[in-house]
C-alpha cells in the first residue's frame, strides 16, 4: 500500500465502542468496522467494493460474539456475585438446559439491584473485549509497516514485564483473575462437575492462609497477569500449593505462565519450602511439558463419570 493510501485508525472513543458492541450483538445484520472513518458499515455497503485494494486493511471484522460467549459471560457474572440467594437462582437458571437465556433474564427481572449489577458487569466486560480487539487490530497494522519481527522476540517481550510480589494496586483485579482462571480451567467439563470444583475451591480458601502472590505489569503499567500460591505447613515441612495462574488474553503465548512458575520457585527456595504442587485443569494443561522439564513429577490423576439418572417410570 502506498504512503498516500496508508490507513490511519481512528481513536477508539466510548461512542465508537458502543457502536461496535451494538454490531456484535445484532442478529439481524452483519457489519464491518471502517478503521479510517471509525464507524460501522454494513457488509453489503457499495463503499467496500469501491475501496478496491484498500478495503482489505480498511474494513475489518468485528470481535466474534457467539451465543456461547454470552453464556460464558453469564457464568462469570454468577461466579463474581457474592449474594448466595442470587447466585443459586442464577446457577439454577444456567443449569436448566434449553431456554437458558430466557430463564437468566427472568431471574434478573425479579431483583432490580441484581439486574443493575448485570448490566454494569456486561458493559464493562464487553467494553474490554472491544478494547482488546482494537489493540490487536491496530498493532497488526503497525507491525505491517515495520516488516518482519526480529528473532528471539519472546525473550525481548518477556524482559519488558515487571514482576512484583503482593497485590500492589491490583487487589480487586487479582481477585477477579482468580475467579476467571478457575472458570477457564473448568469451562469444558459438565456443569455438575464444574460446580463441584468451584465450590470445593471456595471452601478450601481461608482468609488467614499465608499466600504468595506475584503479578506482572507492562512497562506502561498495564496489569498482565498473576499467580497465587498458599504455604501449607506440616510438622516436618512446608508445601507451596500453587492455586492458580492467570494471564490476560492479549499477553498469552509469550511465556508469562512459565515465568511466573520460575519466580514462584525462586521464592519457595528462599522460604524453605520442601515441595511445590500445582493442579492442571482445562487450559493450564499446556504447562505439563514445561513443568516436567523443570523437575515437576505427576503424582496422581482425577477421574469422573456421568451417572445417568433412572426415570421415575423405570424405577417403579
Amino acid at each position: 500500500m502506498s504512503e498516500h493510501n496508508e490507513i490511519r485508525p481512528k481513536e477508539l472513543t466510548e461512542e465508537v465502542v458502543d457502536q461496535i458492541i451494538f454490531g456484535m450483538e445484532n442478529q439481524q445484520a452483519e457489519y464491518l468496522f471502517d478503521l479510517q472513518e471509525g464507524e460501522l458499515i454494513p457488509c453489503d455497503d457499495p463503499e467496500i467494493a469501491a475501496a478496491g485494494e484498500e478495503a482489505e486493511n480498511r474494513f475489518v471484522d468485528l470481535p466474534e460474539w457467539r451465543p456461547v460467549d454470552g453464556f460464558h459471560l453469564m457464568e462469570r457474572f454468577v461466579a463474581f456475585n457474592k449474594n448466595p440467594i442470587y447466585r443459586q437462582e442464577l446457577r439454577d437458571a444456567l443449569n436448566g438446559g434449553r431456554g437458558v437465556f430466557r430463564r437468566f433474564k427472568d431471574v434478573l427481572k425479579r431483583y432490580e439491584p441484581l439486574e443493575r449489577q448485570w448490566f454494569a458487569f456486561k458493559e464493562r466486560e464487553m467494553r474490554q473485549v472491544v478494547k482488546d480487539w482494537y489493540a490487536t487490530v491496530t498493532d497488526s497494522i503497525a507491525l505491517s509497516r515495520l516488516g518482519e519481527e526480529p528473532e528471539e522476540t519472546e525473550e525481548l517481550v518477556l524482559s519488558d514485564f515487571i514482576i512484583q510480589s503482593g497485590t500492589g494496586r491490583w487487589k480487586e483485579k487479582i481477585s477477579e483473575a482468580a475467579v476467571q482462571a478457575k472458570n477457564e480451567s473448568v469451562q469444558d467439563i459438565s456443569l455438575a462437575l464444574r460446580d463441584y470444583l468451584l465450590d470445593t475451591e471456595a471452601v478450601g480458601c481461608k482468609e488467614n492462609e499465608h499466600k504468595e502472590i506475584l503479578y506482572a505489569e507492562t512497562p506502561v503499567g498495564e496489569f498482565a497477569g498473576c499467580i497465587m500460591g498458599v504455604y501449607v505447613p506440616s510438622e516436618y515441612s512446608t508445601v507451596l500449593d500453587l492455586r492458580f495462574i492467570y494471564v490476560e488474553p492479549q499477553f498469552r503465548g509469550l511465556g508469562l505462565s512459565r515465568l511466573f512458575i520460575d519466580r514462584a520457585t525462586e521464592l519457595a527456595a528462599k522460604n524453605g519450602v520442601s515441595q511445590i504442587v500445582i493442579e492442571l485443569l482445562g487450559k493450564t494443561l499446556f504447562l505439563q511439558k514445561d513443568l516436567e522439564e523443570r523437575g515437576f513429577h505427576e503424582f496422581g490423576r482425577r477421574y469422573s463419570m456421568s451417572v445417568e439418572r433412572e426415570s421415575q417410570e423405570g424405577s417403579e
